[in-house]
């Protein structure tokens, strides 16, 4: 249902297959987005940029996001605070 109705790759639908199912069964629920954490108090009104940018960057292909401080995009470049260190 969700590869063919919602045309979510393989690896993401299995994903999110599996939360459901965790917090179905009462697991430990889903962390919250690394990025709001860098988004928080003054730099608030920074995020609905960045949530752009990230559907834009989101469109030219696969997208990998393993860090607390930064967010890689493709191509090896980062979107982040001044001080990633990734």
């Amino acid at each position: 249902m969700l590869k063919a109705d919602h045309g979510l790759a393989h690896g993401a639908a299995r994903r999110v297959s599996l939360l459901a199912r965790q917090r179905d069964a009462g697991a430990a629920p889903v962390p919250p987005d690394p990025a709001d954490a860098l988004y928080a108090g003054a730099k608030a009104e920074l995020r609905p940029l960045h949530d752009a940018l990230l559907g834009e960057i989101r469109a030219l292909g696969a997208f990998d996001r393993k860090r607390d401080t930064c967010v890689r995009v493709p191509g090896g470049g980062r979107f982040s605070s001044s001080s990633c260190h990734c």
